[in-house]
């Protein structure tokens, strides 16, 4: 709970902090982050600035102009209280050197005083060293934007020239990839304004050698790298010519940087990290091993013939057990694939990507591999285990659809009404209506549909991550992290700094959420809110703040992100022109899911007559954003789904993302099948060894180093338990402590609440809480 002692009076009262996080799926990752603004440096409420707020919160007018970055930026600049001197915008993955940051704006406020006051930005600079399909094939090196990741710097002058640029100047209605790109290139071409790189913006995670996570606070010092890919191609951007404020700017970052060693701020995220949170993914072992034991007792009640017995009381207890699993958890029996195909494709794509990853198989044998040696060890003799692993696979269902069938190879044509589907992209449109009402036909327990391409590479372990992480409520993040603050099963409700700062954020929270309806409802567009279901499994204060955009799907409203479009977002007319009739659509290479309630609003209105496949030949992947633009389903973007190879991206993007797909074979199979070792069946901590025996995913950094990278959500809080614990341990906390209500005794009273109906996310975090409080009773 260690605040920072020493008065950092330009990074609290006179920075804005904006962060471009997307709801839901980052809400762990940016909790670190926001911990760290709101509780530990103490920024005032309203200056940090969340993009997930806007989506989920704002009128539908609102939320249109967030969809794109530059107005959403925009609209921030217009808002700016007069205080305010610098912007740090960055992304959810990123962390602060608060000393410092402190030290380079006060050595900016020097230098750059007077005349020399005026625009810049700065950051870590990336350049693109080859043309590529997501940069509309500029030349090499031609454009410098920035690594999000790692944060950027502007001065006020610089952040309302963004106002400027989409105000004055919107750039051309046309289709958007990568979004900072694209800001990146109008603002040079319309205010001049280009990135300053910096080395004090660190686009890797720190080294861990110093570093005792469970005795130190988070982040740790992060000791600036002496060679990271890109850096001169990225610094030579700073040759140009110069403004006097731009002259300024990098002489206050040259003086930083020499009397500091480590980064103003960095990059936290990995490719070999989780795509659930280490302490979720942690607890979700604790409760398998107990699952285990649980079976092992029922087991030991019943004959073998009474077990044998099918519908007998051995059969229906083990169901009944089975029951209590997480239900936030995604299984491969709750999804259908889709692969789409064309007879072309028949004899060569389709036979490589089943050998890669889209048969039963060939899945089991990567889920049984990630589970590492020793577990795997453990597999071969638990049985049971390595029986249910199996059958939840052999529950998966994988489908492949072409214009022409082929039993031999398990090749469908979709049944269409009436006569065969036509040719050409029209004929894709109406293939994928009738693939939407072919998934809805399928058994209710398929929950999700995945869409994919017959050249998208997908690790489907991380993909049912992803959507675990879904089946969360549709808070925003700072609600989030007002839950994780007011936890009554924990140490920190019992913290007074802690509850009022939870009661702070929903109260802000709440003011947020009555605006943006009284926006609405003078629109003349209100949404009604969704109601959650009577027996509920959060509270009214847990749902702060919750979206009136989810809960039409489903039997429990605002327990999960439904009705759900996912996938990696691009847009259409988001930023040009006035904006108001772009729309953001899944880019079907990289892959798409829906859920059964989003399919059923897209279904009713292809039934309708409003969503209807035009004769122009339009892409599916962009028509279905156009239906979903207009049945008010909105997008979840995920960074790791990639619509292009990994060579379209810069490499330093690519070693920050967990991968969960790419797309486009090579034209060998050697060469495609190096690909997806390398860079999508990438091991990741939980591993011994890499995911694919031939893959150099891994060499990154050892076993040891990796486990101590930060995993996420593994850090503040996780941290913050450990050194608890040891103060107990060492009887440093009274009996009258805080912390402990009621006595040394509340430390070993407390009780996981497990019955029958599932476990919530919370109640995960404290499983694992009492694990470690068992632990201590040993001791004592």
């Amino acid at each position: 709970m260690e605040r920072h002692q020493s008065s950092l009076p330009l990074l609290q009262q006179h920075t804005l902090f904006i962060i471009d996080n997307e709801p839901v799926v980052e809400s762990h990752i940016v909790s670190n982050l926001l911990h760290q603004l709101l509780f530990t440096l103490q920024v005032p409420q309203e200056h940090v600035r969340l993009r997930d707020e806007a989506l989920l919160l704002d009128s539908p007018s609102q939320r249109q102009q967030a969809l794109s970055l530059g107005r959403w930026l925009a609209a921030e600049a217009a808002s700016m209280s007069p205080e305010i001197q610098f912007v740090f915008f960055c992304s959810a993955y990123t962390r602060l050197n608060p000393s410092t940051f402190e030290a380079l704006l006060r050595e900016l406020q020097q230098q750059t005083q007077g005349p020399h006051w005026g625009a810049f930005a700065m950051g870590w600079g990336l350049s693109d060293p080859q043309p590529t399909i997501i940069h509309h094939f500029a030349a090499a090196q031609s454009q410098v934007y920035p690594h999000l990741d790692a944060g950027t710097l502007w001065s006020r002058p610089a952040f309302e020239a963004i106002k400027k640029a989409y105000t004055e100047e919107p750039p051309p209605e046309g289709v958007e990839r990568d979004f900072i790109y694209e800001m990146s290139v109008h603002l040079k071409n319309t205010q001049q304004l280009q990135l300053l790189h910096s080395e004090l913006f660190c686009p890797v995670p720190p080294a861990v050698d110093n570093y005792e996570r469970d005795l130190q606070p988070y982040p740790p010092n992060h000791v600036r790298p002496t060679k990271v890919a890109g850096a001169e191609a990225a610094a030579a951007a700073n040759k140009r010519q110069l403004s006097a404020a731009e002259r300024a700017a990098v002489a206050a970052a040259d003086i930083t940087a020499i009397i500091h060693k480590d980064c103003v701020a960095f990059n936290s995220g990995n490719r070999h990290g989780p795509v659930l949170s280490h302490q979720i993914f942690d607890a979700l072992i604790d409760f398998d091993e107990e699952l285990m034991i649980k079976r092992d007792f029922l087991s030991e009640k019943f004959t073998a013939e009474e077990k044998m017995a099918d519908g007998g009381k051995y059969q229906k207890a083990l169901e009944e057990l089975e029951k209590s699993r997480p239900a936030f958890i995604v299984e491969p029996q709750d999804v259908m694939v889709a692969v789409k195909t064309h007879s072309g494709s028949h004899s060569s794509r389709v036979p490589l990507l089943r050998r890669l990853w889209a048969s039963r198989e060939v899945l089991l044998e990567q889920a049984k591999r990630h589970l590492g040696a020793e577990h795997y060890a453990h597999l071969q003799m638990n049985k049971e285990e390595l029986k249910q692993l199996t059958e939840a696979y052999d529950a998966l269902s994988i489908r492949f659809f072409s214009d022409t069938a082929d039993p031999s190879l398990d090749i469908e044509v979709l049944d269409l009404p009436g006569k065969p589907a036509p040719e050409g992209k029209r004929g894709l449109c109406v293939r994928l209506q009738a693939l939407l009402k072919e998934f809805l036909a399928a058994p209710a327990g398929r929950r999700f549909l995945v869409v994919t391409d017959d050249d998208t590479l997908l690790n489907f372990r991380h993909l049912l991550d992803l959507l675990s992480l879904t089946l969360q409520p549709p808070i925003p993040a700072r609600s989030f992290l007002a839950n994780l603050l007011a936890d009554d099963q924990g140490y920190r409700a019992y913290a007074p700094p802690y509850k009022r700062l939870a009661e702070e954020i929903r109260a802000h929270l709440q003011r947020r959420a009555v605006a943006a309806a009284a926006a609405a409802a003078a629109a003349a567009n209100p949404v009604a809110a969704a109601t959650p279901a009577k027996d509920s499994r959060y509270t009214p204060e847990q749902l702060t703040a919750a979206s009136h955009l989810y809960g039409r799907g489903g039997p429990r409203p605002l327990e999960a992100v439904s009705p759900l479009y996912l996938g990696e977002r691009y847009g259409y007319g988001l930023s040009g022109g006035s904006g108001a009739g772009g729309y953001e659509y899944v880019t079907m290479g990289g892959g798409m899911v829906l859920d059964r309630a989003a399919a059923t609003l897209l279904v009713q209105c292809v039934d309708s007559g409003h969503c209807s496949c035009p004769e122009d030949g339009t892409a599916d992947d962009m028509l279905l954003g156009l239906w979903a633009h207009r049945v008010q389903l909105p997008l979840l973007h995920a960074r790791g789904m990639h619509q292009e190879r990994p060579a379209d991206y810069h490499p330093l993007l690519v070693e920050a993302t967990t991968p969960v797909s790419f797309h486009r074979m090579l034209q060998s199979v050697k060469g495609t099948k190096k690909i997806f070792d390398d860079y999508v069946d990438v091991g990741d901590y939980s591993s011994g060894q890499s995911s694919s025996g031939s893959s150099n995913s891994s060499k990154s950094g050892g076993l040891d180093e990796l486990i101590e990278v930060d995993w996420i959500d593994y850090d503040w809080h996780h941290a913050e338990e450990h050194r608890w614990l040891e103060k107990e341990e060492l009887h440093e906390i009274d009996q009258e402590d805080p912390l402990l209500p009621d006595g040394i005794g509340d430390l070993l009273n407390r009780k996981v609440k497990r019955g029958t109906r599932p476990m919530t996310p919370e109640e995960l975090l404290e499983h694992e809480e009492l694990e470690e409080m068992h632990s201590l009773h040993d001791e004592l």
